[in-house]
């Protein structure tokens, strides 16, 4: 059984969150999934709040020894109750992951971007192997969408987005997972043409020779302008190595990509000016914070709130506020005491913001409603 555990807590700073629910799901007969990380989460233009995680047999990353499953829950009341989880992809053969949903608020549809490994390639080696061929389904790792036109409660046929085999810096592509998180739907002010353009985040693994092994990791964009029907390869960051990147678009019209570093005690951030078509140089963030998966939205007032752990290590889930376009962050309080790893943050319609987080190493998610004094 898998067991996700939510729960919610009124406003900042939090003593104690209060135990909303505990929720099952029964997986494929004889193939119990104990574990669940990697949280994804969307808001809908209903209000509907939808989690999506990954459901693990073993506690390993994608391309161990057991098949990953994606699963999904629903509240239609911001977070008071959850559906039952549903299991939404799940193959013997495949490891699906980093679930990174974009709603758009032109049409209503919810795309849910993730990745699909084959199972056992090899620990949370992204399938890299030297000269694959990035359109072979199979036997490399590939990303999906999927589109929900009811609010969550069903999913359409998953279509496969494009992963060239070499792009114009000399690379060639081994690996191109997305997320994990969420996505953006542009509200451009800079340029009206890139209104509506749906935004999805993801992380390079590539080689600068044909037949050699992949390395280093550069964080870049899926780009859709027609709602969904096609999606194209955006812009690839360069000049730091970086992975799990999150975005969100400011209040000038400008993009900001936020990634985890692969070394160091700071994230790197970079700017974009044509809607994720290309981006500036990295900048270190000032957010001191172990490598972990983030999360960066802008809410009503034009701020940016970003959740993470504030320490030692995945402990203690913080949250900042940016007043200045992401250039430097302030701890506006401490949103969950112990264990904290991975973590969502999106505005809810009323304002609040609900935050999702890892908050055991392997077995539990829970949901929180934060409040934001004035």
């Amino acid at each position: 059984m898998l067991s996700l555990s939510f729960l919610l807590a009124l406003q900042l700073p939090v003593a104690e969150p209060v135990l909303v629910r505990d929720a099952l799901v029964s997986t494929a007969p004889g193939s119990p999934t104990p574990n669940v990380r990697i949280p994804g989460l969307a808001v809908t233009s209903g209000g509907t709040l939808l989690l999506f995680a990954e459901g693990r047999i073993g506690a390993v990353d994608p391309g161990g020894e057991h098949p990953i499953a994606l699963v999904m829950v629903r509240s239609t009341d911001g977070g008071e109750s959850w559906s039952a989880p549903t299991l939404i992809a799940s193959d013997p053969a495949f490891d699906f992951a980093n679930p990174t949903p974009v709603v758009d608020r032109h049409t209503g549809v919810i795309w849910l971007g993730y990745d699909r490994f084959p199972d056992r390639c090899g620990s949370n080696a992204d399938c890299n192997t030297p000269g694959n061929d990035p359109a072979d389904s199979n036997s490399v790792q590939t990303v999906w969408v999927r589109a929900s036109h009811d609010d969550g409660a069903t999913l359409g046929e998953p279509v496969l987005l494009p992963k060239p085999v070499r792009t114009d810096d000399g690379i060639w592509w081994r690996s191109a997972a997305v997320g994990p998180g969420s996505g953006i739907q542009l509200d451009q002010q800079r340029d009206p043409s890139r209104n509506g353009r749906l935004v999805i985040p993801g992380r390079r693994i590539g080689s600068r020779s044909m037949d050699g092994a992949g390395e280093g990791g550069e964080p870049f964009v899926f780009i859709s302008d027609d709602h969904g029907v096609t999606w194209q390869l955006g812009g690839v960051t360069a000049g730091a190595g970086a992975n799990e990147p999150e975005i969100v678009e400011l209040a000038d019209g400008r993009l900001l990509m936020d990634a985890r570093q692969n070394v160091g005690r700071h994230r790197w951030r970079w700017w974009s000016d044509d809607g994720g078509a290309t981006w500036g140089k990295p900048l270190p963030g000032d957010i001191a914070i172990t490598p972990v998966d983030a999360s960066v939205v802008r809410i009503a007032d034009g701020r940016l709130a970003f959740t993470g752990p504030t320490g030692p290590g995945r402990h203690n889930l913080g949250l900042w506020l940016s007043d200045d376009g992401g250039v430097s962050f302030r701890l506006a309080g401490i949103v969950a005491d112990g264990h904290a790893a991975y973590s969502v943050v999106q505005p809810m319609p009323d304002g609040d913001l609900a935050v999702v987080y890892e908050a055991t190493p392997a077995s539990t998610i829970r949901f929180v409603r934060v409040q934001l004094r004035d």
